[in-house]
This record gives structure tokens, C-alpha cells and sequence, in this order.
């Protein structure tokens, strides 16, 4: 007999499951709203923006870009309000650093949540990792 305990438990081994499968394609989760202020952060904000996960909620998203680069992430917000996929748009990030790490954003906007746009991004690798053998 399935319980009600029983369901939470898997439901919750459920989100422990799909907050792990997107880490590994990002190092912070955003749920951005139309009018680009972040509604949710999760991940290494600290680290990249020199702010924490909570300090950015509010925050206009384009804020968090390179004064250089804000166009370009504007138009991709235009894009996306077509329902079309964000796939890995590299720029750099604002930092209160002298560091101006580039990250790439992808992500897509979702109908189903007042038309937010739910973001990935990963700080940018410029080199190969090859401390790893395949199988």
C-alpha cells in the first residue's frame, strides 16, 4: 500500500533528482518575468556576481550583464517572447570585480508561468578539462 508518506518521500527524492540534473548543465537557475526582474536564483551567484542567491531577487536581469553586451541579452529576451528556445548565448557578466567572467545563458520561456523566462547559466570554460578517461 503506497502512503501518503510514501509519495513524499519519492516526490522529494523527485526535485532532489531534477535540482541535480540541472546543475549539471548550469552554476545558477533563474526564473526571470517578462519585465526582466529575477524572481528565483538558485546556484553559484555568489561566486559569479559577487552577490548571493537572495540579494538578486528584484534585480533587473540586464543588471547582472556587461554594459557591452545588455543589447545583445535584450534581443534575446525579444526572441524568446516567440517561444523560441535560448540556446547558449555567450556574454559577460557584471561583476563588482575587476573580473568579467563570460557566461553562456540558455534557457526558455514558459507559457504555464505568467510567460517567465527560465534561465541557465554557466560560467564559460576557455579550456579543455582532459583530467578524465573514458570508459
Amino acid at each position: 500500500m503506497v502512503t501518503m508518506e510514501t509519495q513524499k518521500s519519492a516526490q522529494m527524492i523527485n526535485l532532489g533528482s531534477f535540482a541535480a540534473l540541472a546543475f549539471c548543465r548550469a552554476d545558477i537557475l533563474l526564473q526571470v518575468s517578462t519585465n526582466l526582474a529575477v524572481k528565483f536564483c538558485t546556484g553559484s551567484a555568489l561566486t559569479v556576481f559577487g552577490k548571493k542567491d537572495s540579494e538578486l531577487i528584484g534585480t533587473n536581469f540586464l543588471d547582472l550583464i556587461h554594459p557591452d553586451d545588455q543589447a545583445t541579452v535584450q534581443a534575446m529576451f525579444g526572441f524568446g517572447t516567440q517561444d523560441a528556445r535560448i540556446e547558449d548565448l555567450l556574454v559577460r557578466a557584471q561583476t563588482s570585480k575587476k573580473v568579467e567572467p563570460q557566461i553562456s545563458i540558455s534557457g526558455y520561456r514558459v507559457p504555464d508561468f505568467e510567460n517567465d523566462f527560465f534561465l541557465a547559466i554557466k560560467v564559460a570554460t576557455k579550456k579543455n578539462n582532459s583530467n578524465w578517461s573514458q570508459p
